[in-house]
C-alpha cells in the first residue's frame, strides 16, 4: 500500500518476529507480516480468506492487533495529557509531581513579588528575612575577645573589654545596642592607644608642670593651676 498522509507510527513488539518467523508457510509467513505491518501504519484490517482459509492467521493477528491498539492508546493518552500541563491524578508520575508543587506554591504565596510600580520583581518577605538575620547580636565569649585580640594583634585587656559591655548589656554610647562587637573592640583598641601617648604637659605659673589639657579634655578643667 502506497503511503498516505493517513500513516502512522507503531510499535512492533519482538513476540511478532519471533510469532511470525514461526509459520512454517513462507505465504502465509508473509501475508501475516503485511497484515501486521499495514494495520499498525495505516489501519487496515487484512483478509486472510485465500491464504488461510482455515483462519489461523486472524486468530494470531487478533493478539497482535491489541497489543498495537493498547500501545497507541497509551500514546495519546500520555500526549494529551502532556498538554494539559502533566499526568492526570493517580499516576505515579502525578504523585511525584505533586510533591514538589506545594513548595513552589507556598514560596510564592509567601514571597509576593510586589513593588511601587505594580511589577512583580521585590521579594518583601525574603528581604525581611534578611533583615532580621542582619540584626541579630549574639554576645561574644571572653575566649573569642581574647582570640580576636591575638587574630588582630589589638594590645587590649580583653578581660576589661568583656566586664565593661557585660556590665552595660552590650550596649555603647546612648544605650545603643552594639551590632558588631569586634568593632566595639577595635574602637576601644584605638581609645587605649590615644590614651598612651605621652601626656604634654602646660607650665603653671610658679614654673612648675601641671595638667595635660588636651589630654584631659576642656570639660574637665577646673582652671586651677
Amino acid at each position: 500500500m502506497a503511503a498516505n498522509d493517513n500513516a502512522d507510527t507503531f510499535v512492533f513488539y519482538p513476540t511478532f518476529l519471533t510469532s511470525i518467523e514461526a509459520i512454517k508457510n513462507a505465504a502465509m509467513r508473509l501475508a501475516m507480516f503485511e497484515a501486521v505491518s499495514n494495520y499498525g501504519v495505516y489501519g487496515t484490517l487484512p483478509d486472510f480468506t485465500d491464504t488461510d482459509p482455515n483462519g489461523l492467521l486472524d486468530g494470531m493477528f487478533l493478539q497482535m492487533r491489541f497489543a498495537i491498539d493498547d500501545a497507541k492508546a497509551k500514546r495519546s493518552t500520555n500526549r494529551e495529557n502532556g498538554s494539559k500541563g502533566g499526568a492526570p491524578k493517580g499516576n505515579r508520575n502525578a504523585c511525584k509531581n505533586n510533591r514538589k508543587q506545594p513548595n513552589s506554591t507556598m514560596n510564592k504565596q509567601n514571597n509576593p513579588n510586589v513593588n511601587g510600580n505594580g511589577n512583580d520583581n521585590v521579594n518583601t518577605s525574603s528581604n525581611e528575612d534578611k533583615a532580621k538575620s542582619v540584626s541579630r547580636f549574639v554576645t561574644p565569649t571572653l575566649d573569642e575577645i581574647q582570640e580576636y585580640c591575638r587574630e588582630k594583634g589589638l594590645n587590649v585587656d580583653a578581660a576589661a573589654v568583656y566586664d565593661h559591655y557585660t556590665a552595660n548589656g552590650w550596649v555603647q554610647g546612648k544605650n545603643k545596642p552594639i551590632k558588631d562587637w569586634k568593632a566595639a573592640v577595635r574602637q576601644w583598641a584605638r581609645r587605649e592607644n590615644e590614651f598612651a601617648k605621652p601626656q604634654h604637659l602646660t607650665p603653671t605659673i610658679d614654673g612648675r608642670r601641671g595638667t595635660d589639657v588636651s589630654a584631659t579634655g576642656w570639660e574637665d578643667f577646673d582652671g586651677s593651676f
